[in-house]
């Protein structure tokens, strides 16, 4: 059975890929319904995550949610690395400015469950290295 789109039809999908070629004010309609879309969706797949009645290794694949998150941390035209970057550090911020904001709140969440999942004494203790 082919899966209906949730909601990216093919003229929303063109619109996305820069291959749309009708009305502008359609155009501006359309973009508007995906991002309110977007949003709804996200927090609908945030309400699925939370659940107990669904375990998460059964929905969200770690591919496809590192993919996303690649998406979101690649403005468009690419990111360019700090050291290639051709302006100062606070243009260079200013240009990156969501991406950097991303990436410190994923980097706040990942480390307290890098501490959680990979450490063996917990924080401020010091491991028994006798045995």
């Amino acid at each position: 059975m082919k899966e209906t789109p949730a909601f990216l039809t093919e003229t929303r999908r063109d619109i996305l890929n820069g291959k749309y070629t009708g009305q502008e004010g359609t155009k501006r309609s359309h973009k508007s319904k995906i991002k309110a879309w977007s949003r709804a969706a996200l927090q609908e797949l945030i309400e699925v995550a939370q659940s107990p009645e669904i375990e998460n290794s059964d929905v969200f694949e770690p591919d496809d949610l590192a993919r996303l998150i690649d998406a979101l941390l690649v403005p468009k035209g690419g990111l360019t690395p700090r050291w290639n970057f051709e302006g100062s550090p606070e243009s260079f911020r200013a240009e990156y400015q969501y991406q950097i904001g991303l990436h410190a709140r994923l980097r706040h969440s990942l480390n307290g469950y890098d501490d959680m999942l990979h450490k063996n004494t917990p924080p401020g203790e010091q491991p028994n290295w006798s045995g």
